[in-house]
């Protein structure tokens, strides 16, 4: 992975995927905006999860974005425009992450060759209470050795990545209340005490929302890695 702030030489690389802050005057809502460049995956009080999509030499219409989380699913060069502000491009590697402070009136088109995808989790001031069962004495997720890694972090929420090789089992851990999107085929195994076992089998691009907070092992039933992006709210 080629970490965010980080590209080739002449290119804006900041957090922010459009490098342009939280200025101007606010313009409409991405998914009403572009809807073939927006799409809502899931929503809840806490947060809307979007697929951003973009064509090679597409681009979308004049939208804002509150504060979100983003994910590269593949490479891209963007060129984002702001009316009277001129434009700017940015290159991001797939697997790059950011924190995307409210950026208001502008437009993003894609630059590449190839169609480019990236995640966006719009964050809201909602903050319910979403805890059940009890976790006592189970470490959080991201706490577990080798197999969840912290990518972003702001406000509560957590952006974590799962791998998890073929037959392997997590050890005990907790969430709290989470959407997780499959970067890959998944049939895993959650085992919780005194519960019976849960199996739950996903294909790439599979969006599951995770209510409990209750103590946990994952397996990997499946043949090859599972790879699993988990945002985790407050």
């Amino acid at each position: 992975r080629v970490p965010a702030g980080r590209g080739q030489e002449g290119d804006v690389r900041t957090s922010d995927p459009t490098g342009i802050g939280a200025v101007g005057e606010v313009a409409g809502d991405a998914v009403s905006a572009s809807p073939e460049h927006y799409r809502a995956l899931q929503e809840t009080p806490a947060v809307r999860m979007l697929l951003a999509s973009w064509g090679s030499g597409e681009r979308d219409r004049l939208h804002s974005h509150p504060t979100a989380i983003w994910y590269a699913l593949t490479g891209m060069t963007l060129r984002v425009e702001r009316p009277g502000h001129g434009s700017l491009r940015r290159a991001i590697a797939a697997g790059d992450t950011g924190i995307q402070q409210p950026v208001t009136d502008h437009t993003v088109a894609n630059v590449d060759a190839e169609t480019a995808e990236l995640v966006m989790f719009e964050l809201r001031n909602h903050r319910p209470n979403h805890s059940s069962g009890n976790a006592a004495n189970a470490p959080a997720a991201i706490f577990v050795a080798n197999e969840f890694q912290l990518l972003e972090q702001h406000g509560g929420y957590r952006l974590v990545e799962a791998v998890l090789a073929p037959s392997r089992e997590t050890s005990l851990h907790s969430h709290p209340f989470s959407l997780w999107l499959a970067l890959t085929d998944a049939s895993l195994r959650f085992r919780e005490m005194s519960v019976p076992s849960e199996e739950v089998k996903l294909t790439k691009g599979d969006v599951l929302m995770r209510t409990e907070v209750r103590a946990h092992t994952i397996e990997n039933t499946s043949p090859s890695d599972a790879r699993l992006l988990i945002l985790e709210m407050p």
